[in-house]
């Protein structure tokens, strides 16, 4: 098993973990402070790991561009089970790793889970699980990510399959659901005695819920009400996800509602994050938007 610290030597991780902030955030801020310093925008670039040649492919650009990496990975793709690509979360740390090692590669990286909520994973969806099967399932998937030494979850239960169909699920269950996934998470993390890690938050675009800006608020307003009355005050999800514009089926990255969403985000001290950026016509928007990571 690999320690978190070994994933990579970057002195950026050190410095992280000197300031006692996991390392997404604190890239993230130190990123935004450089913009603002040297008027220039930058987007942390997020990989979907569906294979090694990915992987590989990922740690070459970022060696050859000097950049960080994060590579998100859902529970469909590596999980406890192997997932699709047949690698256990523990397994994918030590795949990073050892591909980083072939190239020489010692740069930044982030690991991640994405999409962790109920019925994300196919086969809880396929199969109809209850809610507390399919959340305890998801809770488990957290706890090995966290051991294996993963540096950001996404908490995403905005899917409901005890929903009558075409119906969306209310924010404020979305809020509950996400509350109870975190302070799972961190009950579990505190326990190992492991390093803070980073969260993400929010709606997948193609089920709706975060889409009305007075929604976005209200969900924000309520997970900092939520986590404040469990005790953690300490913790915030440094990115939120942000319908911008993208989906399975566009390729247009808005930026006017980027910039909004990035301003109303900012107010919690946090960044927005966009899903689906493989095809996107206008991909300098991103940065020039604001938007923290795609």
């Amino acid at each position: 098993m690999l320690a978190r610290s070994d994933v990579d030597t970057h002195p950026l991780r050190e410095k992280a973990r000197s300031e006692g902030l996991p390392l997404c955030d604190y890239i993230l801020k130190l990123m935004r402070k450089h913009d603002k310093a040297n008027n220039r925008f930058t987007t942390l670039l997020a990989a979907c790991p569906n294979s090694e040649a990915v992987i590989k492919a990922s740690l070459r650009s970022a060696k050859r561009n000097r950049a960080p990496i994060k590579f998100a990975a859902t529970l469909n793709q590596v999980d406890t089970d192997g997932g699709y690509t047949g690698m256990n979360q523990f397994q994918f740390v030590e795949t990073i790793k050892m591909e980083a090692e072939s190239i020489g590669f010692d740069g930044p990286i982030i690991i991640a889970v994405d999409h962790g909520g109920p019925w994300l994973k196919d086969i809880q969806a396929s199969e109809n699980w209850p809610l507390q099967k399919a959340m305890d399932w998801v809770k488990r998937s957290l706890e090995a990510a966290i051991e294996s030494g993963y540096d950001l979850l996404h908490v995403d239960p905005t899917v409901d399959r005890t929903l009558s169909e075409g119906s969306v699920i209310p924010i404020n269950l979305v809020v509950e659901r996400t509350v109870e996934l975190i302070v799972h998470a961190e009950a579990f993390r505190r326990k190992k005695g492991l390093p803070p890690i980073s969260y993400e938050v929010g709606t997948e675009e193609v089920h709706g819920g975060l889409a009305d800006l007075n929604v976005f608020d209200q969900f924000l307003g309520g997970l900092k009400t939520g986590l404040l009355e469990n005790n953690l005050k300490d913790v915030w999800p440094i990115l939120v996800v942000g319908k911008v514009g993208t989906d399975l089926h566009t390729s247009f990255f808005d930026p006017e509602v980027a910039g909004e969403l990035v301003r109303r985000a900012a107010k919690f001290g946090s960044f927005i994050k966009g899903h689906y950026t493989d095809y996107v016509e206008n991909p300098h928007d991103y940065a020039l938007s604001g938007i923290g990571g795609a």
